[in-house]
């Protein structure tokens, strides 16, 4: 079945078919004129991959390259003219309370935002990379009151705690005073855990290095805990990273300028287990807290271009915040370890409900100048932490022997070569722009496939976006169960149309619902808001954004006990990196979901139901490019 843009009218706004891209004068500057790559060229994006030339080549062509002409854009209805919400509440919910702000019990989401600054910008923006609130709620200990603030900030006000909200990321200040000029500024991505609560932030930079953040509110601002980091080898310049749903490892791809090929490295990571705070474990799920990262080594690709990557593994977690079931379980017990081995990975509940590791999972790596697509099959690297920690004494014995020595645990792939993924099945794609994973549901939003075992069906698909518009569907349904052969088929389940340079698919934990995508198509400058199964819900255009390039979906939430309405309301925030308009747009989001009543009403000037809502917007002094966050703990 084909979704098409075609004329559609959805709740008072109209958005027009996406025109052709006849006479497009952009290029891809890597590729000499017969196709083949200009390594000299290729050297050069490298090594100026953090500056703003190359961040905007990175994300192709925009508006203006598939338009001769401006189109006439509508303007979506923006009911609250400062962002702030107000539900019963006093004088004290607005921009900055001040002194006489209303205590109560608040709701934040945090992280960071990366932006190429202006010379001109103040020096604390000169790091290109501020913590940022998306939105924040606050329910009122003396009247009762609602207050939701669906403002994007990273200043810090009476809202902010510690440094949830600074225009200088703790963590790339400190990694700045330690490298010295060598740190190039600002970070070229930043990515978090899709499967539950992330509130470690992973960073990287052009040189190789690969570091952490937090939320602002955070062991490492509460607990001492350090902004660790690792370094990549001279000559692997980091382009694009994902890190696994529970924060087990780091894929990032690479260009290799020095041996002319593109890779994945492989890192893996030391963080609390999963619902509990005493123990670490390496490759492990966890949440809150990371106290190691290790290169494990690399996979190469069939490519050398790679500047996309996402990845997925088959598990349910959810949040684990207020959870103590792993409080005893040590892997030093041959009972606990049993407990975790026989554990069902796709188990919705039961007494070993957190006790589980992935079995399955799959990263999607593309090259848009080559026209490849690569799908890499994770198992043997599942497999072999679930060998070493949850098997016999012998093995977990040998866990305990850390360090960066190959021989030392965590493994590198020259020690244990079994361990390292395999690229199971590379497709020829015209120019994919960006890819997505299959994202399970977990226990927190609903899920749009259903019940009764549909809610594995988003698990077992992945997407593949290309520069015309066209979302390829493909089946990894083998990718996934953890005894299968892989095998990814030629052809795709399925194809749905959105706007033109699609350059990245949202998706996760705290989005509308887990399995729903979020595609901001650069070159229509629109925003398709579609389910996993390529049915397009909704199309966002909105005379305000300028080039829009990245999105994420938070949830803006108050209450005060009890459940209905007057007792607690929710937003969800779909907030938006405009590059070329220089601003972070934020925008309420109705999934038709509801629970309870407490979803915030987005009605038109005339009481007309809508999807979108205007929220806030903030202008930056830069262009921004990319943001990843989670809840403030």
């Amino acid at each position: 079945m084909q979704v098409s843009i075609l004329p559609t009218q959805r709740f008072g706004i109209t958005f027009a078919q996406t025109p052709a891209s006849a006479g497009m004068t952009w290029k891809e500057r890597i590729l000499n004129a017969d196709g083949t790559i200009n390594w000299q060229e290729y050297t050069k994006v490298a090594q100026n991959y953090h500056k703003r030339e190359m961040i905007d080549y990175r994300f192709g062509p925009k508006y203006s390259d598939f338009h001769a002409t401006e189109e006439s854009f509508p303007q979506v209805y923006s009911p609250y003219k400062d962002g702030i919400i107000r539900i019963n509440a006093g004088n004290w919910c607005r921009v900055d309370p001040g002194e006489d702000g209303d205590p109560g019990a608040g709701w934040m989401m945090s992280g960071q935002m990366l932006f190429s600054p202006d010379a001109n910008a103040p020096s604390e923006y000169q790091f290109g990379s501020s913590n940022m609130r998306t939105s924040d709620g606050v329910q009122s200990f003396t009247d009762n009151g609602l207050c939701l603030r669906i403002r994007p900030e990273w200043q810090p006000d009476w809202w902010n705690r510690n440094t949830i909200s600074t225009p200088t990321t703790p963590a790339v200040k400190k990694f700045s005073e330690t490298f010295g000029s060598s740190l190039p500024l600002p970070p070229i991505a930043t990515a978090r855990g899709v499967g539950g609560a992330s509130v470690t932030g992973f960073l990287a930079f052009q040189n190789g290095l690969i570091g952490i953040s937090g939320t602002g509110n955070d062991p490492y601002t509460s607990e001492g805990f350090s902004y660790i980091s690792t370094q990549l080898p001279k000559d692997k310049v980091p382009t694009a990273m994902a890190v696994t749903n529970y924060n087990e490892f780091v894929l990032v791809t690479v260009w290799d300028t020095a041996n002319r090929k593109g890779q994945v490295a492989v890192l893996a990571v030391k963080n609390r287990q999963m619902a509990q705070e005493k123990r670490f474990y390496w490759g492990i799920p966890g949440w809150p807290t990371v106290t190691g990262l290790k290169l494990l080594g690399f996979v190469d690709l069939p490519f050398a271009a790679p500047n996309a990557i996402d990845v997925t593994v088959a598990l349910r977690l959810g949040n684990p915040r207020g959870y103590s079931d792993n409080e005893n379980d040590d892997f030093n017990l041959q009972s606990v370890r049993d407990t975790w081995y026989n554990a069902r990975w796709d188990a919705a509940w039961g007494d070993d409900y957190w006790k589980k590791t992935a079995q399955g999972g799959y990263a999607i790596v593309s090259s848009r100048a080559e026209n490849k697509v690569a799908f890499i099959d994770l198992r043997p690297l599942l497999r072999y932490y679930r060998m070493m920690y949850l098997t016999t004494q012998e093995k977990f014995d040998k866990t305990k022997n850390e360090g960066q020595a190959s021989n030392q645990w965590p493994y590198t792939f020259s020690h244990a070569p079994k361990q390292k993924p395999v690229v199971s099945k590379v497709l020829t794609i015209e120019q994919p722009t960006a890819v997505a994973t299959g994202n399970w549901w977990n226990s927190v939003r609903t899920p749009r496939s259903g019940w009764n075992g549909e809610e594995f069906k988003p698990l077992k698909t992945g997407y593949v976006a290309s520069m015309d518009g066209t979302v390829r569907m493909y089946d990894v349904e083998s990718l996934i169960l953890p005894r299968s052969t892989a095998a990814v088929s030629d052809t795709p389940l399925k194809s749905f149309k959105v706007g033109k340079n699609p350059v990245q698919m949202f998706h996760g934990f705290t989005s509308t619902s887990g399995d729903d995508l979020y595609i901001v198509s650069r070159g229509d400058r629109s925003i398709h808001y579609t389910y996993y199964d390529g049915t397009v819900n909704a199309v966002l255009r909105d005379s305000r954004l300028k080039d829009p390039v990245n999105v994420t979906v938070s949830l803006d939430q108050a209450g005060y006990g009890g459940s209905g309405p007057g007792k607690a309301v929710y937003a969800n925030v779909l907030t938006v990196m405009d590059f070329n308009g220089k601003q972070v747009v934020n925008y309420m989001v109705d999934d038709g979901l509801n629970p309870n009543g407490e979803q915030l009403n987005l009605v038109g000037p005339n009481g007309e139901k809508m999807i979108f809502q205007h929220g806030f917007s903030n202008p930056v002094n830069g262009n921004p490019f990319m943001f990843s966050f989670d809840e403030v703990i």
